[in-house]
């Protein structure tokens, strides 16, 4: 359908997005249906066609909806190069709390020109938003979306329907009821298709203007009541079943097999149902079955939802949980316990059905609900949420609901209120100690988590596994793999963990991954993986399924398996984006530019920035990928994680510095941003800083031809990678190395000229002058005098040497 009768607010929108000024929020109101989302959709597609690639500004945009996942995505939104930016949030009405937050972030200081489209309905803008945009000192303005005129109408419709399908008289009719609206043009253009008559047409609409409803429930309701009674008892049973099932529909509606299937024929032909790629049958579109749901009395639905759950086909666990939920305060003791019963596999895998849920039952008191509530609020990256569902601490507060407390408050980075809170003699548990050393180790005090959990493992024998990790992951980070291959426990034991089911060894088991990755223990680090993951899921900990994830993944590219690498950070993407934790992102982060380092692979991913760790190992394990990757890419280094590797942050770029002088023909400046590199990085004692500089100049002399200098310097880095257990890096040097002996051994026959090649290959085969002579058309003497050239030029001093030259250039060294 051709967009029509917005000419003048698509300029508007355009206008509002070129960057008048640093910092601008335009507002676009309008009724539901009026087309606002298509309008700006429609200016920035204009905006993009009009300018250069290179002047475009970057285009986010965010759905407020709650039931839209990309609700998640505000927080991958940041400025990089001081690009200018247009972010469109759009149904801002629907909007929570902490995209609130966001929004008024990015108003106070986004650190790039900044527009900002906020897309509402007309009594719909947050007042605290319009009151952050007034205090910024932004340009405001506001585009009010009216109804369409009558010509435009007209042009939807015209354009929405063959004319020989549209009498000419259903043209006026259609534009006479729909207000303007375009949602309501196509509803209204869907019922003249099924009743192409303007008497009727009236008739069915007598007493409804569409304008008057509340919202497309009611427009589509309107289009549902003119079903016939059969037809409608169809629909409305399959926006209780989801999917058509005979028997469900028959017992639902009332109606016999017969009736049903006549029926659902009609609902098929008229578009109401379809078949999807699964075979199942189902309602077009949510928002048609949503408007079967809300045209029935609320009564009636409860007792449609008690039959579902009664029949005897069965329902599986999650469409009951749906059904239940869905009863509301009718629910009881025993249905919330099945909920949760559910709700307690589902964290992991979808979180916000665990919300949804719950949030029906919060009429019932459960302290079950409550921590299963908490634990998926955490899950899906809101821990805010989860420590306000929990309430204020209480005296009588039992561990599990203490223990849930101490996540969210890790997760929020409180760790002096997690401490105040594992500090609590009648509170404490294993986990909350747990954390609370895990927090410790975050910041760095590693005196302090071991004081605490030597003090922990005395009373508690299963904390002794905990210290075991704890203790092997700081030999690592001190560089002392004797001491920590010694703290590593064994095999057997890491996996009788599993069985025994410790939660509080999930954390432990993330330090023996990490630990165990960087000393290249792949059985160990598997079984850690292997049984770590088990837990998670079994916890709903969507964070450390990340992280277990992209250890995984960074340990398979180390071990040049690069179809599990691609796997495993496919599962880390998906995690990491669900829990927000900065670790995950940071471990994922890196696992992908190392799998994409290594192979080659163009950089797709949109979404992964630069996200400073919370735990300070896990930035010291994945800063050198992240420095290398990211000069490799030709781009701005990550944010420096402290002054411990300000030199090499500072020497790689002036190693990037290099990269640009080279691509631009100047080998001199080259040369000499190389030198101021190499002296940014003399300052550090750290192996692998000299290394990275060695990587990246290895690549520039292979470009310039100084292949033996090459060699020399990413051999020098490959060294060091392996002294360090970088082994994801040690695997990329090794690739160069490869790369570089492959161009080496080519080059050799590259003094020769084509016939002195051809000469010297059938010497190879073992053809004598004579043979060479005859097969290439030329002279004895001729062939001899190529011989004594081709035999000069390698260095050789036999006629049988060249047959060898020749095998050592076809294969590798």
């Amino acid at each position: 359908m051709e967009f029509v009768g917005r000419e003048r607010h698509v300029v508007a929108v355009r206008r509002a997005a070129r960057f008048g000024s640093d910092l601008s929020v335009t507002f676009v109101d309008g009724a539901m249906g009026i087309g606002k989302t298509a309008l700006v959709r429609t200016a920035l597609s204009a905006l993009h066609s009009d300018d250069a690639a290179a002047l475009a500004p970057r285009i986010e945009w965010i759905s407020a909806h709650p039931d839209d996942r990309a609700a998640t995505r505000p927080i991958d939104i940041v400025s990089h190069d001081g690009r200018p930016t247009v972010i469109v949030v759009d149904d801002v009405q629907w909007a929570d709390d902490p995209l609130l937050d966001q929004l008024e972030s990015w108003i106070a200081g986004f650190g790039a020109p900044l527009s900002l489209i906020v897309i509402h309905r007309p009594i719909g803008v947050p007042l605290r938003l319009l009151a952050a945009a007034r205090r910024s000192g932004a340009r405001l303005d506001r585009i009010q979306v009216g109804p369409l005129d009558s010509a435009a109408v007209e042009a939807l419709i015209t354009d929405a329907i063959d004319d020989d399908i549209l009498a000419a008289e259903g043209v006026p009719a259609i534009v006479e009821h729909a207000d303007g609206n375009p949602l309501f043009v196509t509803l209204l253009t869907q019922v003249w298709r099924a009743i192409p008559d303007a008497d009727r047409f009236a008739s069915t609409l007598k007493g409804v203007r569409l304008g008057d409803l509340p919202s497309a429930h009611g427009a589509l309701r309107t289009d549902l009541d003119r079903l016939a009674p059969g037809e409608r008892e169809v629909l409305r049973a399959m926006a209780f079943s989801g999917t058509f099932r005979l028997a469900t529909i028959c017992r639902l509606s009332g109606m016999t097999a017969d009736d049903v299937t006549q029926s659902l024929a009609i609902l098929r032909a008229r578009e109401l149902l379809v078949v999807r790629a699964d075979g199942e049958t189902v309602i077009a579109h949510p928002l048609i079955r949503a408007a079967a749901y809300r045209s029935i009395p609320l009564d009636h639905r409860r007792t449609q939802h008690r039959l579902l759950l009664d029949e005897l086909d069965g329902l599986s666990a999650v469409q009951r949980a749906e059904n239940l939920a869905l009863l509301g305060d009718e629910l009881t003791a025993t249905e919330l316990d099945e909920i949760c019963a559910t709700a307690a596999t589902r964290i992991a895998t979808d979180p916000d059905d665990v919300v949804r849920w719950t949030a029906a039952t919060l009429h019932l008191s459960s302290e079950r609900r409550d921590v299963l509530r908490a634990r998926a609020l955490l899950a899906s990256g809101e821990p805010a949420g989860a420590l306000r569902g929990l309430g204020e601490p209480r005296h009588d507060e039992s561990v599990v609901v203490t223990a849930e407390r101490a996540r969210a408050l890790y997760a929020l980075g409180r760790i002096d209120d997690l401490a105040d809170a594992a500090s609590d003699r009648r509170r404490r548990s294993r986990e909350t100690t747990v954390l609370h050393a895990q927090g410790l180790v975050a910041k760095d005090d590693w005196r302090g988590a071991e004081a605490l959990l030597v003090e922990a493992a005395a009373e508690d024998l299963e904390v002794e596994f905990v210290l075991d990790a704890f203790r092997m992951l700081r030999a690592v980070e001190a560089g002392d793999v004797d001491a920590a291959r010694a703290a590593l426990p064994s095999a057997d034991r890491i996996a009788a963990v599993g069985e025994r089911d410790v939660e509080a060894a999930l954390l432990a088991l993330v330090w023996i991954a990490g630990a165990t990755v960087q000393l290249d223990l792949p059985h160990e680090s598997s079984i850690a993986i292997s049984v770590g993951g088990r837990l998670a899921r079994a916890a709903g900990d969507t964070a450390v399924l990340a992280q277990l994830s992209a250890f995984r993944a960074i340990a398979a590219v180390a071990r040049g398996e690069h179809s599990t690498a691609r796997a495993e950070i496919t599962d880390a993407r998906r995690y990491a984006r669900l829990s927000r934790d900065p670790d995950a992102r940071q471990l994922t982060a890196a696992a992908r530019r190392l799998h994409r380092l290594v192979t080659g692979e163009p950089n797709t991913d949109t979404w992964l920035p630069e996200h400073v760790a919370r735990s300070a190992w896990v930035r010291r394990l994945t800063h050198p990928i992240l420095l290398v990757t990211a000069v490799h890419e030709r781009r701005p280094a990550p944010s420096d994680p402290g002054a411990w590797h300000r030199s090499v942050w500072n020497g790689l770029h002036f190693a990037a510095g290099a990269y640009a002088r080279a691509a631009e023909g100047k080998p001199r400046d080259a040369a000499r941003m190389l030198a101021a590199a190499r002296a940014a990085t003399s300052a550090s004692d750290v192996p692998y800083h000299a290394a990275c500089v060695d990587y990246l100049e290895s690549e520039l002399l292979f470009v310039s031809g100084e292949l033996d200098e090459a060699a020399r310097r990413i051999e020098a880095a490959r060294d060091s990678f392996e002294r360090v257990q970088f082994h994801g890096l040690q695997h990329a040097a090794e690739l160069r190395a490869a790369l570089i002996d492959e161009r080496h051994r080519s080059d050799e026959l590259s003094v020769l000229t084509e016939r002195e090649r051809e000469v010297a290959r059938f010497v190879a085969e073992g053809s004598s002058n004579k043979e060479i002579a005859a097969l290439l058309s030329i002279s004895v003497r001729t062939v001899e005098e190529h011989v004594s050239r081709v035999r000069t030029k390698l260095g050789l001093t036999s006629r049988a040497a060249v047959g060898s030259a020749l095998a050592r250039a076809r294969s590798p060294r």
